[in-house]
C-alpha cells in the first residue's frame, strides 16, 4: 500500500507540472475548451470530465478533479443498477395529491490501466477541470482497483417534486477498500449541506449561485431529452446532482410492477412500486449553459450480458 500510495503521488506530481503550462489560459467563459465539444464515447476511448471545487492548493485541486474524473468513467463504462420507486395517490374529486420515495443503489468497478490525460485547465477561481480518456478496445483484466459505490434516495410530494428532501452519497474506494473520494449530499426542499473529502481532505462548500455565459444553447435544444439545474454550490455539485437526476428518471420496462387501488370510499387511492435491476451505462452527448443554469444530454443505456 505504501508503494502504491509513492508511486501515485510521482504520478501526480509530474502530470500537475504539465497542467500548470495551461493554467494561465482563460476564455471568455472561464471554462476549458473540453467543456463545449465533450462526448463521453466515440470511436477509441471512452472520456470523462471531473472537476474540483474551489481550492487554493492545485494538487490538491487535481486530486479531487481525477477522483471524480475516475467515478464518472466508470459509469460510462458500465455500472449495475438497482432502483425501488413508491408512489401514493389520493385522488380527492379531480385532484391528486401525491407522495413518492425513491431508493437507488450505484456499483462499478475501474481499472485505471491506460488512462490519459486529454486536457488539464485551471481557473482563477481555483478550479481543476480535468478530461480523462481511456481506450475502448483494451482488453478488460477484470482486476478492478478502484470501485465507485453510490446511492440515492429522495422522496417528494405533490407534482413529484423530487427535491423535497433526499440524500446523495457517491464514495470511490481503493483496492484495500479504503475511501479515497467521499461526496454526500443533504437536501431538505430550498436547504442543502454538503460534506466533500478527498483522502483526508475536507472541501467545505458556500451555497452561491454562479454566473456563466451562455454556450451550446442552440444544440440542447435540438437534442432533447436534457436535464436543467441552476448552478449552485459549484460546477461538479450541479453537474453530479443532473447526472444522477437523469439516471434516477429511466424506466426499465423488464421492471417488476405492482398496483394497489382502493375503491371502498369516495376517495380513491393508488398505491404503485416498481423494482429493477440491471447493468446499464450512461452516455454524455451534450453540456450547455444558458441563464446561468446548467444542461446536459444523457443518454442511459442497458448493457447485453
Amino acid at each position: 500500500m505504501k508503494h502504491f500510495m509513492f508511486l501515485t503521488i510521482g504520478m501526480i506530481l509530474m502530470i500537475h507540472s504539465n497542467c500548470a503550462l495551461s493554467q494561465t489560459h482563460y476564455n471568455k467563459h472561464q471554462l476549458p475548451d473540453c467543456i463545449y465539444t465533450f462526448t463521453s464515447i466515440d470511436n477509441e476511448y471512452y472520456y470523462a470530465l471531473g472537476m474540483s471545487d474551489h481550492q487554493t492548493d492545485k494538487t490538491k485541486a487535481f486530486l479531487q478533479a481525477k477522483y471524480r474524473a475516475y467515478s464518472l468513467l466508470s459509469l460510462t463504462k458500465g455500472f449495475n443498477y438497482s432502483k425501488m420507486f413508491e408512489q401514493y395517490r389520493l385522488q380527492k374529486q379531480s385532484d391528486y395529491n401525491s407522495k413518492n420515495a425513491a431508493l437507488l443503489q450505484i456499483n462499478s468497478g475501474l481499472d485505471t490501466n491506460a488512462i490519459l490525460i486529454e486536457e488539464c485547465h485551471f481557473t482563477k477561481e481555483g478550479v481543476c477541470f480535468l478530461l480523462l480518456k481511456q481506450k475502448k478496445k483494451q482488453q478488460d483484466t477484470l482486476h478492478y482497483n478502484l470501485n465507485n459505490k453510490a446511492s440515492l434516495f429522495y422522496s417528494g410530494g405533490k407534482n413529484n417534486n423530487i427535491d423535497k428532501y433526499g440524500l446523495l452519497k457517491m464514495n470511490l474506494y481503493d483496492s484495500s477498500q479504503i475511501p479515497i473520494l467521499r461526496y454526500k449530499k443533504y437536501y431538505l426542499e430550498s436547504s442543502e449541506e454538503i460534506l466533500s473529502y478527498t483522502l483526508d481532505h475536507k472541501t467545505t462548500h458556500k451555497t452561491s449561485f454562479l454566473k456563466y455565459s451562455d454556450f451550446n444553447t442552440e444544440e440542447i435544444q435540438n437534442c432533447p431529452p436534457y436535464y436543467s439545474k441552476a448552478i449552485k454550490n459549484s460546477f461538479w455539485d450541479t453537474y453530479i446532482s443532473l447526472i444522477f437526476e437523469s439516471i434516477s428518471n429511466y424506466y426499465n420496462e423488464k421492471a417488476i410492477t405492482s398496483a394497489f387501488s382502493d375503491l371502498s370510499t369516495k376517495k380513491k387511492q393508488i398505491f404503485d412500486r416498481f423494482i429493477f435491476d440491471g447493468n446499464f451505462s450512461i452516455n454524455l452527448n451534450t453540456i450547455a449553459i444558458r441563464n446561468d443554469s446548467l444542461f446536459i444530454q444523457a443518454l442511459i443505456q442497458e448493457q447485453k450480458q
